[in-house]
Formats: structure tokens, C-alpha cells, sequence
């Protein structure tokens, strides 16, 4: 059964959050979660105009929400765990505002608040187009202070306004980094800032780590599922077998080890996501014999979800030989501002998360927050 999404907003309904720098957190602390050997992302949280997500290492990144217009900006923030990272701020044209710049590159555009603070100056357009997040700059304790007592941010080039972007809510993203990275009443707070001294925060949670066996390179062909076989995974994973409903997704399988090849059954092919249900082959005394993949997840968050007889059906399904990597990519709306993405890899017996993406709201960022991770070696 396809799994709609579930808005962040819905889910949040409920319970109102207020937070400022001087009033205390109205949610458990998000260090207090218990640890658990099943990959579980965390959920972003939305304050007002900005979301923020933070992972299992406690790295978290903050992005900035808006309808879009033809003048929209997305700002972003990011802060890695542990005494001694620093926080990056970053701006970038959202999705129209881009196109006010095709064929030129000006060098003097800056950041402003409402008031005419500067936030920053002499930023190129090249610059604001490189990279995932565009222009990047320290969150020096000069600028956290300036972004905090004010509610707008307007990129300007002269006189000419080119964006804007909504500052409400980054407090409280800002706070929810802070205490879910344990620097709350610290120096190194972003927020709250106190007396405890920067070597009081604590390191980085350690980051999960996959060993990947075997080279697929050196083994023989994969094993290719005959159509009879096709028909009784799709059966199998409650996918339609109307040929005119899965076509463009159909893939070759491909070989993860000396004894074990993937095939993605095509499932459903929707407007703008497509799924297929996760199998893995191998040999039974000469004969190829098909299963549903095993994952150590069980992330069913965007369409993701399993089917009748267990087999994850899997929104945007690639396989990508050179890095070894199973990844999935659903999308909220055809914009792409909403969603969710994830990798997996094969470590020999099932597919294991190694990175996790949400965006719950359906407001404009291109900045996708990653809410799990683990180091693959």
C-alpha cells in the first residue's frame, strides 16, 4: 500500500511551540531520545517560516520557507555537533528569482535586514548559484545577533529589492539546534547563550558505520527474472500489472555480489514519482529464486512503503553501479520543494540507510534536510 505523505503541519497542529531566546523549550529535549539499532530519522520540525532538521549525529541544518514568488530567497543555516564547529549561514535565489540574473553576473549584491542592517555585501550572483546552497558565510556572533532582532532579510542590488525571505522562526530553529547539539547556556549557544564554557559541549554522537563486502565488478552477469517471474513480484507487492501503468520504469537487474542481484519490478508510474518493489535473486540448486529485499529500516514516510508480501516498494528507484547505492527519491508536488530521498547500500544480506532527507512543507526550499546518516566503508 503507497503511503501518502503526511504533512508537517497536520502533525504539528496539535501542540503549539513557542520559543524565544529568553522563554525555555515547550518540547523533550531531543537529546533525551533513546538510542536504538533500527535507523530512525528524526523528524523535522517547523517553526513558523523555517524548518529544521537534525540527524543522528546531531548535525543540523535549517532552511528558510515561503510560497514561491519571483522574488523569493531561501536562506539556510547548518551547524555540525561537537565544542568546536561552527555555524554557516547561506543564501540562495529561489525557484523564479533565479531567472533574474541569466546572462549577467553582478559582483555588488548584498544582504539586508528591514532596517537596512547589513547582513552581507559583495556577493556575485555566481555566488549565490554555487553549490546546494549558494552564498555561504560564518554565523559570527555579530551576524546572529543582527539576524535575531530582525523579522526579514532582502537581497539588493542598488535600490532594486531582487528578494526576500521571512526570518520568522529562525529563533526557535536556532534554539532546537542548540539544545538538540547540547550548548544551551553555553558560549557556543547560538541563542541562549551562558556561562558554560565551549569544552562543556559534547562531541558528536558516533556515526554508524557499514562495511560493503564483495565486488560485483569481478563476478558474472546478473540473473535476470523471466516475465512469468515479473509478473509474480509485481502480484506479490500489490503493484498493477497493466503494462500502460508501469512503463518507463522497467530496468535490467543488476548484479550487488557473487551470489546476489536487484531487481526493481516496476510498480507504479504517477505523474511526477514513480515506484518499484525491491528484489534480490539468487541461485537455488540452478535455479533463480526471487524475495523481497530485507532493509534495516522501516521508514514508510513520502509513497514509500511494502506490499503484501513484504517487498519495499520504492518511490524513484535507482541503482547506481559505481557507488554501489540504492537510493529513492519521492516528490510532494512536481515543484520538488517537498518530499523526502534516501540511499541505502547492500551489505551482504539487506540494503542499509546511510542517508536521509526530509522536507515536509511544501513551501518553496530546494534544501531538502538530512535527518539520518551512517559512514560507509
Amino acid at each position: 500500500m503507497i503511503r501518502a505523505m503526511v504533512s508537517a503541519a497536520s502533525l504539528l497542529a496539535a501542540t503549539t511551540l513557542l520559543l524565544s531566546a529568553s522563554a525555555g523549550p515547550a518540547y523533550q529535549s531531543a537529546r533525551a531520545r533513546p538510542a536504538s539499532v533500527v535507523p530512525t530519522p528524526r523528524p523535522v520540525r517547523i517553526f513558523s517560516d523555517w524548518a529544521i532538521g537534525c540527524d543522528n549525529i546531531n548535525h543540523c541544518e535549517g532552511t528558510s520557507l515561503s510560497e514561491v514568488n519571483d522574488q523569493m530567497l531561501i536562506l539556510g543555516f547548518t551547524r555540525s555537533a561537537g565544542p568546536q564547529m561552527i555555524a554557516q549561514f547561506s543564501a540562495q535565489p529561489g525557484f523564479d528569482t533565479a531567472e533574474f540574473m541569466p546572462t549577467r553576473n553582478p559582483t555588488n549584491l548584498r544582504l539586508v535586514t528591514e532596517t537596512g542592517a547589513i547582513v552581507a555585501q559583495d556577493i556575485s550572483a555566481d555566488q549565490l548559484r554555487s553549490g546546494p546552497r549558494g552564498h555561504r558565510m560564518l554565523l559570527t556572533v555579530d551576524r546572529t545577533a543582527l539576524l535575531r532582532r530582525s523579522s526579514t532579510i532582502q537581497l539588493m542590488e542598488g535600490n532594486t529589492v531582487l528578494g526576500r525571505a521571512s526570518l520568522t522562526g529562525l529563533n526557535a530553529a536556532m534554539l532546537y539546534s542548540d539544545d538538540v547539539q547540547g550548548r544551551l547556556n553555553s558560549l557556543s549557544a547560538l541563542v541562549r547563550i551562558g556561562p558554560r564554557p565551549t569544552s562543556s559541549v559534547p562531541e558528536a554522537p558516533a556515526q554508524p558505520v557499514i562495511r560493503v563486502t564483495g565486488n560485483p565488478r569481478a563476478a558474472t552477469p546478473a540473473l535476470q527474472p523471466t516475465p512469468a517471474q515479473i509478473s509474480a513480484m509485481q502480484r506479490g507487492a500489490g503493484c498493477p500489472t497493466d503494462a500502460s501503468r508501469t512503463a518507463g520504469l522497467v530496468t535490467p537487474a543488476r548484479r550487488l555480489d557473487a551470489t546476489h542481484s536487484l531487481f526493481l519490478a516496476p510498480c507504479e508510474l504517477f505523474a511526477y514519482n514513480g515506484s518499484s518493489a525491491v528484489y534480490v535473486g539468487r541461485l537455488v540448486n540452478g535455479r533463480a529464486v526471487w524475495a523481497p529485499a530485507r532493509f534495516d529500516d522501516v521508514i514508510t514516510a513520502g509513497g514509500d512503503g511494502d506490499g503484501p508480501n513484504g517487498a519495499r516498494q520504492l518511490m524513484g528507484a535507482q541503482w547506481s553501479p559505481r557507488e554501489r547505492r540504492l537510493s529513492g527519491y519521492y516528490k510532494g508536488r512536481g515543484l520538488g520543494d517537498c518530499g523526502t530521498g534516501n540511499e541505502h547500500v547492500w551489505d551482504g544480506s539487506r540494503f542499509r540507510l546511510t542517508m536521509y532527507r526530509d522536507m515536509p512543507e511544501c513551501r518553496g526550499s530546494v534544501n531538502w534536510l538530512r535527518t539520518w546518516s551512517a559512514r560507509v566503508e
